[in-house]
């Protein structure tokens, strides 16, 4: 085994693992300009199409990196979610909103997505071979004398050939069994599993009622059915996903638990038993009322609805304690699929399952790619960073797939870590340390939402039993129809609730007056204002800018366009209509003036509010005339808070998340200056 010399090269960045969380991480590094390797223990890239949902807030990430162009070329775009039960719609949810240039997911094989960013990383670094195929992560350690993480790696078909590697940082993007999070000291993943397999299908599909514009979902009370339609040009290729038995999670596997997991464990089974002690004094109940009922009515109800009985006893009495009773026309799906050990399905297994889980409706299944079976894993990592590792993706976070958000999730944490390992690297931050700590702090509090909701809705749609029949036919249509249900689970869906306001990076808070004007104290009701200044952790919103009259072409674009590719934070100056040089607005020369400070981490961009900027209105020489925008409506001050006639300032980082947020009288009392100066390091000094 070769050992380290103090001649080895030390690269910035060593990622490990090239799915597509790797590969945007990469990008991230290469945009950036770091150094670094990128190892994948894979012989070639995977050819399933695995995560196919990408959500707005990541194509957001994607097209500020440059990248979004293809994924609309080759994805399709969903515009609802169909909702139906027993051949019959139930509600048609518009998966379409206003909040983003890309309000809307796109459903898109994971093939395709690593290939796009394979090729942007091979284009951008002029390297073919980037991507090291093959290598495996054995060990690493960190080396305090030198502040570098030295790793050993090793070929897969030759473990004997081994190589040291010597990294700033390393980067675990290598999925739920990750070799970093593995190696890191006191690195846990607890959660649970699901009992119960679920079966997964690539493949043709055609139906009269089923669209290629639209997710549906077919409830039934073994399980809903879900069809993603996914790539343009395979109008009839759809992904199909439905559990294969009841709702439960796998308490016999490998203790991966933790203390207080076993505890809240140790509690389910106790509540569990109290449960079906009320279950069973419901059932008493239930059959004296059943036997009165059929006195009253001189009939044999048990003869006359057989299944009505079954379904109600299959309700109420636990399959672990009774012996298995069929409902008539109904297979138990965890006795017919082996719940213990998942095997791969065949085409006819599937259509029989769906067959029965969809009727009266008939969906004609055909020309699979992929028919499989996978249990579900729910995990998270006690934190994302130990010293100079990280961990990204699935090996930070796994969750059920229903609600589309695991490679989201993973590539939101490239975007949120990137930039941040770029500047630590760069020496460009007073506290490196604060910075990259910043990425655990916020990002787990997203990843345990998201797994919280998950497992909610997954034990919603997958509970067996009574209820299961109840809800699809009298709760769902009542509660969907609502906009505002639709609006909460669309911007839930589609990321628009994510945000870091408890990120040790935001700008403190805002002064007691601003709090008030803002209703965040019991004297808001003194105040009208509706609107208030964008808060430090919110994501930046999009807008309609004016370009000035003295450059040629086209007269508008928008906000992101001027942000796209950006590696800087972006001081945005709100000038209203006070204008927008340094004559004749004092508050625009000294933010200015402050920017200049620091060129190399902050572009500052001036929006006013007129009809059209002036070749005049550059007397002054203040700068580049590009970094100056105009509102013929002040939409986009509207959109971030900024009051009528007001002045304010926003600082927003590269990855598009505000971190200050102040009005002028802040600015003129410091609050900027002062926020820069524990944030970044200014140029003379760097």
């Amino acid at each position: 085994m070769s050992q380290p010399s103090s001649s080895t090269p030390i690269i910035d960045v060593l990622v490990v693992g090239a799915g597509p969380v790797g590969l945007f991480f990469a990008n991230e590094m290469q945009a950036y300009g770091c150094t670094f390797r990128i190892i994948d223990r894979n012989s070639t890239p995977s050819i399933h199409s695995k995560a196919i949902a990408i959500m707005s807030r990541t194509l957001e990430a994607l097209d500020n990196r440059n990248l979004i162009e293809p994924f609309f070329a080759q994805g399709r775009i969903s515009n609802y979610m169909d909702l139906r039960t027993r051949g019959k719609p139930l509600a048609l949810i518009p998966t379409v909103g206003t909040e983003s240039p890309f309000p809307y997911p796109i459903l898109l094989s994971q093939v395709h997505t690593e290939g796009f960013l394979e090729d942007a990383l091979r284009k951008s670094s002029g390297n073919d071979t980037i991507v090291e195929r093959d290598v495996n992560l054995v060990s690493y350690q960190e080396d305090d004398g030198e502040d570098v993480v030295v790793a050993t790696l090793a070929r897969v078909d030759d473990p004997d050939r081994t190589e040291v590697v010597k990294a700033r940082y390393i980067v675990g993007c290598d999925g739920v069994h990750s070799a970093v999070r593995k190696g890191g000291r006191d690195w846990t993943f607890e959660g649970h599993s699901y009992k119960s397999p679920w079966a997964l299908a690539d493949l043709i599909v055609e139906s009269d009622h089923i669209k290629n514009d639209r997710i549906t979902m077919m409830l039934h009370p073994e399980g809903p059915v879900t069809l993603f339609p996914f790539e343009e040009g395979l109008d009839r290729r759809f992904r199909i996903v439905t559990p294969l038995g009841d709702f439960g999670y796998d308490e016999s596997g490998e203790v991966t638990h933790g203390t207080f997991t076993c505890f809240t464990l140790f509690l389910r089974r106790f509540l569990s038993c109290v449960k079906w002690t009320l279950r069973g004094c419901i059932l008493n109940l239930g059959w004296n009322l059943i036997r009165k009922f059929n006195r009253l009515s001189n009939t044999n109800m048990t003869h006359r609805s057989p299944k009505l009985i079954c379904k109600i006893i299959c309700s109420i009495i636990p399959h672990h304690y009774s012996s298995p009773l069929p409902i008539p026309g109904i297979q138990d799906a965890r006795h017919q699929h082996n719940a213990t050990q998942p095997k791969e399905m065949t085409l006819e297994e599937l259509r029989e399952l769906i067959d029965r889980r969809v009727a009266p409706e008939k969906l004609v299944l055909s020309n699979p790619k992929w028919i499989s079976s996978f249990r579900i894993n729910e995990r998270l990592a006690n934190g994302y960073r130990r010293g100079r590792a990280f961990v990204v993706g699935d090996a930070a976070h796994c969750h059920s797939p229903m609600g589309g958000q695991g490679m989201n999730m993973g590539l939101q944490d490239a975007h949120n870590l990137g930039w941040k390992i770029a500047l630590a690297v760069q020496g460009k931050v007073k506290d490196a340390d604060l910075l990259l700590e910043s990425y655990s702090i916020e990002r787990v509090p997203i990843a345990r939402k998201v797994l919280s909701f998950t497992t909610s809705f997954t034990k919603r749609i997958s509970k067996q039993g009574f209820f299961a029949y109840l809800v699809p036919r009298y709760i769902i249509p009542l509660v969907v129809s609502r906009s505002r249900f639709q609006s909460e689970i669309r911007s839930n869906m589609l990321g628009f609730k994510i945000a870091y306001p408890s990120s040790p990076l935001n700008h403190p808070t805002p002064s007691i007056l601003r709090q008030v004007r803002q209703r965040k104290s019991w004297l808001g009701f003194l105040f009208r204002s509706p609107k208030h200044l964008i808060e430090p952790g919110e994501h930046m919103p999009d807008g309609i800018l004016k370009l000035p009259r003295i450059q040629p072409g086209r007269d508008t674009l928008m906000l992101y366009d001027v942000v796209r590719g950006t590696t800087t934070h972006t001081l945005l100056l709100f000038a209203s209509g006070h204008g927008i040089t340094r004559d004749k607005n004092p508050l625009v020369g000294k933010v200015l003036g402050i920017a200049g400070r620091y060129k190399s981490t902050i572009t500052a961009v001036v929006i006013g509010f007129k009809n059209v900027i002036e070749y005049q209105d550059f007397n002054d020489a203040q700068g580049s005339v590009e970094k100056t925008f105009a509102e013929q409506v002040p939409a986009l001050h509207a959109c971030f808070g900024v009051p009528k006639n007001s002045q304010a300032v926003v600082v927003v980082r590269p990855d598009l998340y505000v971190a200050f947020s102040a009005t002028e009288e802040e600015v003129e009392s410091g609050e900027l200056e002062k926020f820069l100066a524990g944030y970044l390091v200014e140029e003379s000094s760097h």
